[in-house]
């Protein structure tokens, strides 16, 4: 049986924010905070035009090594009152696809934050073109972007774009 087909116009894949010197923190750091703040205000410039605006988010599944995706989504979710998913494992992104693919999801905007380390085999799950997707996402970006559109007829475009940077944490 083959995956199925995300239902989205658009999704947005980003990374976590910054995380603290202490490995063992699974919070963000005050960087990541920052930006997990400054999203509210960047991302939706993003997205493309003649796409819907950002109507749902979605993040890795807390775990007891980190929240940062959850918390960095979570200003935008309720800022801009987006309902928020975040059951699916870091590890599990072929699960991904599946959840895209029915109500609130179809038609729509997703913006979906996630471990870097993953973020390249999630964006083939949803039907990236595998010659187009990078390898690794750099432990040290922060500030990209994937986009992902959707045509009806089945083709998908893959863009990647830069966030502004953020000021320095006085």
């Amino acid at each position: 049986m083959t995956a199925p087909k995300p239902a989205p116009n658009t999704v947005l894949l980003i990374r976590h924010g910054e995380k603290p010197d202490d490995d063992t923190d699974p919070n963000l750091s005050a960087k990541g905070w920052q930006r997990a703040c400054s999203i509210t205000r960047t991302l939706p410039d993003l997205v493309p035009t003649g796409a819907p605006a950002i109507s749902a988010v979605v993040a890795t599944a807390p775990s007891p090594h980190s929240v940062r995706p959850i918390e960095t989504v979570t200003p935008i979710s309720l800022i801009r009152a987006l309902p928020l998913a975040h059951t699916i494992a870091d590890d599990d992104v072929a699960k991904v696809p599946a959840l895209l693919s029915g109500a609130p999801y179809t038609g729509a905007t997703v913006l979906i934050c996630w471990h870097h380390g993953k973020l390249p085999e999630l964006a083939l799950a949803l039907g990236a073109p595998a010659d187009q997707v990078p390898k690794k996402w750099e432990g040290d970006d922060f500030h990209t972007v994937w986009i992902l559109r959707y045509d009806a007829d089945g083709a998908v475009s893959f863009t990647i774009t830069r966030q502004p940077h953020l000021e320095a944490v006085a």
